[in-house]
């Protein structure tokens, strides 16, 4: 898999389809909280169930072990690890990992010292913060 994000996100959709699972498109103001999807389906009890999911692409890329993570946007205030989504799904070069998004929150934090200054260089950054030019 090596697609644009878009593109990506409709192989997605396509493939939830495949398993069963309804799509929709999330509305400008949930968009702009950070959902890219909502994933509909049935919980084990029978009930509709709605997800929402913040999806991020990193097929393709060289280094395939790490995932960033995004705590401030390039505006400066929160990023999407801040969001609404109830996950974020990384899409890998083989498969879709859903990772709760409060859980990835909560790991980010219990990781990362924000007290260290920001590293200058990518290949720095385990654990650290690291902001694009």
């Amino acid at each position: 898999m090596n697609n644009s994000p878009q593109k990506s996100l409709e192989i997605f959709k396509t493939f939830a389809k495949q398993k069963g699972f309804k799509t929709k498109l999330p509305t400008k103001a949930q968009y702009s909280s950070f959902i890219d999807l909502f994933l509909l389906g049935k919980s084990p009890d029978s009930t509709p169930s709605s997800r929402s999911l913040c999806f991020k692409s990193f097929s393709g890329k060289k280094n395939n072990k790490w995932a960033w993570v995004e705590l401030k946007n390039f505006k400066g205030e929160p990023g999407w690890l801040y969001g609404s989504a109830d996950f974020v799904v990384f899409e890998s070069n083989f498969k879709y990992i859903f990772i709760p998004r409060k859980k990835l929150l909560d790991f980010v934090h219990s990781k990362v010292d924000f007290s260290k200054s920001i590293v200058a260089n990518s290949w720095e950054a385990k654990y650290k913060i690291f902001q694009r030019e």
